[in-house]
């Protein structure tokens, strides 16, 4: 109601609904500002699709557009209501500092990036003691207790590792990397142990429609590697391609398994699979004890490296690829 009188206008302010091509989708949840110089705009959720499939791996970001006050006493998104992609502010972005390089060493706490599920008592299922040391909990496939600690990724191209020090003892015992949306959709490269007691490197997947596919792998054989020493495990991801790696501590990273579609830990998969589609892709580490004995795993660092990248949508396409 402006003015005493109810208004009829029944144009949304921001939506894009009616533009399923629109650069930025699923609009919403906006605050209005107003600045000290007289300007207004809307801060927002939305998303922003790649790929043919149109999916995102991000999940719902913060958006702003300009809006103003017109003579109707509404409010208006200048060229709206569709959201636009680029918006002239008098504010810019730290660029420096998004594309910066994270090294997460875990001397004393954990830090704020990384998030962890559904337990308020983080000491069941992690301590941080010169390293990050995760106790062996049930699957991340699972929908109770995991040992999860992973950060969002925040970029449509980056690299990841981590090192870990993990003597399994059996098949039922595994810990490593994982690029993950929800129980129902991720990749997990992991050290584990065949039924002998062998430590190997097995690289998992799991793209569960309607929640009911089982827990299956690429087409790959597991890897042997010494019964001791601490394992490199890293990942790159390259707009919807994902590939990982590892080696022992002092070796070169080398291939594993076949490049991967990234684009499945996205919203989209996520409802359309049963999920919850709005968190975005996260990139982590976990550790799973299937036999209930909490075996441990030790991380001693984690890096997170944005990458400019040709296959990005909304990059620079004069950029160079990148490498691990």
């Amino acid at each position: 109601m402006f003015n005493g009188k109810i208004s009829i206008n029944l144009r949304p302010i921001l939506t894009s609904k009616h533009d399923p091509f629109a650069e930025l989708q699923k609009a919403g949840h906006g605050d209005i500002v107003d600045t000290p110089n007289g300007r207004t705009y809307l801060v927002h959720l939305a998303s922003r699709p790649t790929g043919q499939e149109r999916r995102s791996v991000l999940g719902r970001e913060t958006a702003i557009q300009e809006a103003y006050w017109a003579d109707d006493d509404w409010l208006y998104v200048k060229n709206g209501p569709t959201p636009s992609l680029h918006v002239n502010l008098l504010a810019a972005r730290d660029d420096a500092k998004y594309w910066a390089e994270q090294r997460y060493s875990f001397e004393d706490n954990l830090p704020s990036d990384f998030q962890w599920l559904r337990t308020p008592e983080p000491n069941r299922i992690f301590k941080v003691r010169k390293g990050l040391v995760l106790h062996g909990r049930e699957s991340i496939g699972f929908w109770f207790e995991q040992a999860l600690v992973a950060r969002r990724q925040r970029h449509f191209s980056f690299d990841a590792e981590t090192a870990i020090d993990f003597s399994p003892k059996d098949e039922r015992q595994y810990a490593g990397l994982t690029a993950y949306y929800n129980q129902c959709s991720f990749y997990y490269l992991t050290v584990s142990a065949d039924s002998d007691g062998e430590r190997e490197v097995l690289l998992m997947k799991v793209s569960r429609p309607n929640q009911q596919a089982a827990l299956d792998s690429p087409a790959i054989e597991p890897v042997s590697i010494p019964k001791e020493g601490r394992v490199k495990l890293a990942l790159t991801v390259r707009g919807g391609e994902l590939q990982f790696f590892y080696a022992m501590e002092d070796e070169k990273l080398k291939k594993m398994g076949p490049v991967l579609d990234a684009s499945t830990l996205s919203d989209e998969c996520a409802l359309e699979w049963g999920g919850s589609p709005f968190t975005g892709a996260f990139v982590g580490m976990a550790c799973s004890d299937l036999n209930g004995l909490a075996r441990e795993a030790r991380f001693d660092y984690f890096i997170y490296r944005p990458v400019r990248h040709e296959l990005d949508r909304y990059g620079d396409p004069n950029v160079g690829s990148g490498s691990i």
